[in-house]
């Protein structure tokens, strides 16, 4: 079960800043996960090259957490990316192990 609270608290939503965490299902049964804060967002520059190994936005990152990130997701058949926008905004979609129903109960910041 996916517990919003916690995969904030385990993303880092920044400094004082909020995440909100919508899901949805897409198509041939996946889940699309969005992760959105209030953090500065990724710019076109560095967009082309975010999940490269040792690039990093932030003075003291070592440019390692989305490339890991990006590797365990694809090994698991889904895909991770991270759109341009003035404020963090990242997607992950994942293959459904089950086609049940998704819980809908609300996330953070619905």
């Amino acid at each position: 079960r996916l517990d919003g609270s916690r995969l904030a608290a385990a993303l880092g939503s920044g400094a004082g800043g909020a995440a909100r965490l919508p899901r949805r299902r897409v198509a041939a049964p996946r889940l699309q996960l969005t992760v959105e804060d209030s953090g500065p967002g990724v710019s076109e520059q560095l967009a082309g090259r975010l999940f490269e190994p040792f690039v990093s936005s932030k003075a003291s990152g070592l440019g390692l957490g989305l490339v890991l990130s990006r590797a365990i997701v694809e090994a698991h058949g889904g895909t991770l990316w991270a759109d341009v926008a003035s404020h963090g905004l990242f997607r992950l979609v994942l293959p459904l192990a089950d086609p049940e129903p998704i819980e809908t109960r609300p996330t953070a910041g619905d």
